[in-house]
């Protein structure tokens, strides 16, 4: 029986992994950039009509960032057909849109987009170590960027959240 640990030490390996969660991320960001303009005029909040503009927003610049990623890498988008990432997605934006409880479907909304965020989160960190471990600095500081506009954006989710509860915001 072999005894040796199954390692993912070798740049070609980490390189498959990197492109293998790019192109999940990058499949989820485009379902979330084709269903959003569609929550959002199902929401009734205002202010959470604002998160999901500015969401919105930092979707097109990740992909924009994706895609420049891709062109430096020389490699096509895969479409992942298995990509939790676009369950999590579809759950936040196919509402229940019970008309008797608007509040429960804008805070379905923002609780399912804090999920969401959370996802890219912990991708975008991955996607950072594997571009740190092959030495692409520019493709590093580009999943920086969508770490942290991410990162912003579920904090802003949760802002939203804590003042429609009338919660006192808390310091994360």
């Amino acid at each position: 029986m072999e005894t040796t640990p199954h390692k993912a030490s070798s740049p070609e390996i980490q390189k498959e992994l990197f492109i293998y969660y790019l192109n999940k991320i990058y499949d989820g960001k485009l379902y979330l950039n084709e269903q959003l303009p569609l929550v959002i005029k199902k929401t009734k909040l205002k202010v959470l009509q604002l998160a999901l503009e500015e969401l919105l927003k930092d979707v097109k610049t990740q992909i924009n960032r994706m895609e420049e990623i891709y062109a430096m890498l020389n490699v096509t988008p895969t479409e992942i057909t298995d990509a939790p990432i676009k369950t999590i997605i579809q759950n936040a934006c196919d509402l229940r849109n019970n008309p008797d409880s608007v509040i429960v479907n804008d805070m379905d909304i923002m609780v399912h987009m804090q999920l969401v965020e959370h996802v890219n989160i912990i991708s975008y960190r991955m996607l950072r170590r594997l571009a740190s471990l092959l030495n692409y600095k520019k493709i590093e500081q580009l999943m920086v960027e969508c770490f942290d506009e991410s990162r912003d954006d579920d904090k802003l989710f949760l802002m939203i959240a804590d003042e429609y509860l009338g919660a006192p915001n808390q310091v994360l």
